[in-house]
């Protein structure tokens, strides 16, 4: 066997990727001791193994649960590699992951009512501490004299007994990760449902979050709902169930406690759900018995059995007469419980009215908001720019003076602006003159020019008639 070959793991472990043959030995080995020797192995072994453990139990492949680990020789045998063998260092996995409540036991998990979220304030007692400061020396003497400890007698002792007797690590676990992570799928899925009221019956829950925790047409295992609405409401505050009753609600964690309760409106309203969601089923029953009456008629018929027929026919008469029952009251169920909806949101409707009123009259009664300090300010205000308004032209009258600025005679200027605009005038009209003039010589050369082209096309130019430019030499002459 090659050791860096691949390994084949178990079906429920094919997830984690490839591990060689030679590292899988060393994960199944009993690394125990390591702890001692080699810490960051150790570690890291069990790190694997928490991994390789949670992988196991979301798959659900095999007790049924995704939260639940059920530590037992069912587990090991699962465990088992091929060439590799069985892990030997199970329990002391299991074991590691409790003390650091990665595992907690299904018991304590279920029973505790305080969060199993280790506390920041918690204080020890006088008898704690007086246990401490007592017991600690006198466990320690006790090691270092090999009478207790993981190398002591009383512990290969022990070891010995649990080994060929029940396994004390035996025992179902929730893995706490998964709970976590369930939740949290669940809150994103009801928050994304902009339709949901956040009730719903225990089945109701279950059905209506499958998907997200157990998989693509899958309904939550009843332990597996338990857990996970005992996790939702004392870890996360996030709704409060009771299983007695059959309900669940989703609730706001920053609301305070007295108002996380489940109502009698709560428990109507589930009812009426359940009630209509039975006579629902009900009524597809009926269709179906009715369709199943009408065609065990038709094959009568076509057997000539004229009287079975017929008695098919009455039947379905009968539960046709039920079926109309039956739909009358859906209707009326129906009815009922989209008023008492419409009235539960009006209530919430209502409160957030209240809410707001409170807080505009709050804000309102400010004293800086009152008629008196609002007319002081906008009066202080008002005086205050005019006080800036005589500041800025004091600033620049004595701006003016020091710099030595004199009044400016408007007249000059006037005068000086009019002589400004008639020279300007004056020459537009001499360029105007000047364009007009060359105009009118452009076009008598041009018509001088027409004139000697079409006398040349008739043969000559007369005696007398003188060429354009001819007739500027005579004249220059002249």
């Amino acid at each position: 066997m090659n050791p860096n070959a691949a390994a084949q793991l178990p079906p429920s472990l094919e997830s984690l990727g490839p591990v060689t043959i030679s590292r899988l030995q060393g994960l199944y080995s009993d690394f125990t001791q390591k702890k001692h020797t080699n810490l960051a192995s150790y570690n890291a072994n069990v790190e694997w193994w928490r991994k390789a453990l949670e992988t196991h139990v979301s798959s659900g492949t095999t007790s049924g649960s995704r939260l639940v680990l059920q530590a037992n020789r069912q587990l090991i045998d699962a465990m088992r590699v091929e060439g590799v063998g069985k892990p030997a260092a199970l329990g002391e996995v299991i074991t590691n992951l409790v003390t650091n409540r990665t595992l907690i036991p299904l018991s304590t998990f279920l029973t505790s009512t305080q969060s199993i979220y280790p506390s920041s304030s918690w204080i020890p007692s006088p008898t704690t501490v007086a246990t401490y400061v007592v017991g600690k020396p006198l466990w320690w003497a006790m090691e270092q004299l090999g009478i207790v400890g993981e190398d002591s007698i009383v512990h290969s002792i022990t070891s010995r007994v649990s080994g060929s007797a029940t396994q004390s690590w035996y025992g179902d676990y929730v893995f706490l990760s998964l709970p976590e992570k369930a939740a949290a799928a669940v809150l994103e899925e009801e928050k994304g449902d902009g339709a949901s009221d956040g009730l719903y019956s225990v089945l109701g829950f279950r059905r209506r979050f499958g998907e997200v925790v157990a998989g693509e047409g899958q309904i939550i295992g009843e332990r597996d709902a338990e857990i996970l609405l005992k996790f939702m409401q004392r870890d996360k505050g996030v709704l409060v169930a009771d299983l007695k009753q059959d309900v669940v609600k989703f609730t706001d964690p920053s609301t305070s406690p007295a108002e996380r309760t489940i109502t009698a409106v709560d428990k109507g309203v589930i009812e009426l759900r359940t009630a209509i969601e039975s006579l629902n089923s009900q009524i597809s029953a009926l269709q179906a018995r009715m369709d199943e009456c009408t065609s065990k008629a038709k094959d009568a018929l076509r057997k000539g059995q004229k009287t079975v027929a017929t008695t098919y026919l009455r039947t379905k008469r009968h539960l046709e007469e039920v079926l109309n029952r039956r739909l009358g009251s859906l209707t009326t169920l129906e009815g009922t419980l989209i008023s008492v909806e419409s009235a539960r949101g009006d209530v919430e409707i209502m409160k957030s009215y209240s809410l707001s009123t409170a807080t505009l009259r709050s804000i309102l009664s400010h004293p800086s908001l009152q008629r008196e300090e609002v007319e002081k300010t906008m009066d202080a205000l008002a005086e205050a720019n005019m006080d800036a308004r005589e500041i800025s032209e004091t600033v620049n009258v004595n701006v003016d003076s020091a710099v030595g600025a004199d009044a400016v005679d408007e007249d000059l200027v006037e005068d000086e602006l009019a002589a400004l605009i008639r020279e300007s005038e004056a020459e537009s009209r001499a360029k105007e003159e000047a364009g007009k003039k060359a105009k009118e010589e452009e076009k008598e050369k041009a018509e001088a020019e027409e004139t000697r082209q079409q006398l040349e096309k008739a043969g000559a130019v007369p005696e007398g008639v003188q060429q354009p430019e001819q007739a500027k030499e005579r004249a220059a002459e002249l």
